[in-house]
């Protein structure tokens, strides 16, 4: 990662359960001051973990720039990514227009990659 992109890292939350074999995966707020593994695309994310906490623990999250995640599948470079239901990214697909629920996109693949690859994505979250 080149030094103009690097990460945004905010460690302002604790960890809400043991997250030492989490890092790379995408993290949601749980509380105002805790976060865990997001389960679907329609949970919002906070960002990517970035370190191995254990429970109650300080979690270092990247929350813009550019950052490692793991794939949870086949990822294109470019394709927008969701969270699947063990916090790994995938490819977000389009529903129909108007058609709920919504998915909530963490970011951009900067790198190709398949299951479990480790590969580097650029923090842009929104709603799609």
């Amino acid at each position: 990662m080149s030094q103009a992109n690097a990460p945004i890292i905010v460690s302002e939350y604790s960890a809400a359960a043991d997250l030492s074999t989490k890092q790379f995966l995408i993290v949601r707020q749980t509380t105002e001051t805790a976060l865990n593994i997001t389960t679907a695309a329609t949970q919002v994310p906070l960002g990517v973990l970035q370190n191995k906490p254990v429970s109650g623990a300080t979690a270092e999250v990247a929350v813009g720039g550019n950052c490692k995640v793991k794939a949870g599948g086949t990822v294109a470079i470019n394709d927008p990514l969701v969270s699947d239901g063990n916090g790994k990214a995938i490819a977000a697909t389009r529903a129909s227009a108007g058609a709920q629920p919504l998915s909530n996109v963490i970011g951009y693949a900067r790198r190709a990659g398949v299951l479990d690859d480790v590969i580097e994505m650029e923090v842009a979250k929104f709603t799609y």
